[in-house]
């Protein structure tokens, strides 16, 4: 090939280099820049332009802007490690210390007069982005999923109680019983497999007696002969769905963890009593407490986590859930008897 053949390649190159939607830059085997673009310094937000790094050192200026990566300490080590294997790398992921997610493809090549290297760097931000938020969703549908699954034993336990009841006594009222229990199963269903969709946890926050939403949820869960006392009073303003939600958990974690597994009549010692105050609702009932005294309480919150071999560790989770999406924050604690759980920052109508 002709010397004018050389430089007319060149040119070409160099055009077909600049006008790439990705940075590119190429070195010799000296470490020499020969040739770079100006997108690679918009990426990487680089001080000097294209034409002042040419024939400037490769490894000098990966030094320089190594602080422009999140694990600075790491980026020099990556490229000695490159360039000593000269092994072909596409689409390694880097994250950059502004936040953003770029690729980088390592592509070793001979040329006439020696080695030389090129590196190609591709912003993938709004990809992995994407592809992060695809991956919270997917997590939120189970999520969610298992969410429908734990809060519909409770109105299902009552329905199949008050079918049998209704069986044994025809004149009764057990089909009212069934009827609400299956519109609770409804109105469960439809808004958590919305919010699923949604992927988000807006709450619309209304007037909500709070008296008759503790009533209403004491009655929606399968309570034995556990007794409820309702000291609340005043409206607060909540998702009225989502905060009775978090009721029937609560009254529902009393009753299953409040009593020994061996005492079946126990439960009809049970009290759980709810309260409200200036800013404030507490739930307290009076059972065993801690099912194991070195259990950290904030441990009972964590999804998943059960101290029953059978148990979903779900409820308490879903609690928290709601306690957070209304903006508020929940303690607890363990007395001598029973557990207590406090809920701050709640915002009554006046």
């Amino acid at each position: 090939m002709t010397d004018g053949s050389l430089e007319s390649s060149g040119l070409v190159l160099e055009t077909l280099v600049e006008n790439l939607p990705e940075g590119v830059l190429v070195e010799d085997a000296s470490r020499e820049i020969l040739l770079v673009n100006d997108r690679l310094c918009e990426l990487l937000e680089l001080s000097r332009g294209p034409r002042e790094l040419l024939g400037s050192d490769c490894a000098a200026a990966g030094e320089r802007i190594s602080d422009r990566f999140a694990e600075p300490e790491q980026f020099v080590p990556r490229l000695a490690e490159l360039l000593d294997a000269r092994e072909p790398v596409h689409g390694e992921e880097l994250g950059l210390a502004d936040g953003r997610t770029v690729e980088r493809s390592y592509i070793p090549y001979d040329t006439p007069t020696g080695e030389a290297n090129i590196w190609v760097y591709r912003d993938v931000t709004e990809r992995t982005t994407r592809e992060a938020e695809l991956e919270r969703q997917n997590e939120r549908l189970a999520e969610f999923a298992s969410v429908v699954s734990h809060d519909l034993r409770n109105p299902l336990s009552v329905a199949k109680t008050s079918l049998q009841l209704a069986r044994d006594d025809p004149a009764g009222d057990h089909l009212d019983e069934i009827e609400r229990s299956l519109d609770r199963m409804d109105r469960l269903t439809t808004q958590l497999l919305t919010l699923a969709r949604e992927g988000e946890r807006s709450e619309e926050l209304e007037p909500t007696p709070l008296s008759t939403l503790v009533e209403q949820s004491w009655s929606n869960v399968e309570t034995g002969g556990a007794t409820i006392e309702n000291d609340t009073s005043g409206i607060v303003l909540a998702d009225w769905s989502r905060l009775g939600q978090l009721f029937e958990n609560l009254f529902r974690n009393a009753v299953e963890h409040g009593s020994p597994a061996d005492e079946s009549d126990a439960i009809e010692d049970l009290t759980v009593s709810v309260e409200s105050a200036a800013d404030a609702i507490v739930v307290e009932d009076d059972g065993e407490g801690l099912p194991e005294p070195n259990i950290e309480p904030e441990r009972l919150f964590e999804t998943g986590f059960s101290t029953e071999p059978d148990g979903t560790g779900l409820g308490l989770g879903i609690v928290q859930e709601i306690v957070t999406a209304h903006g508020w924050e929940i303690t607890l604690e363990a007395p001598e008897n029973g557990l207590r759980f406090e809920i701050v920052g709640v915002e009554f109508a006046e």
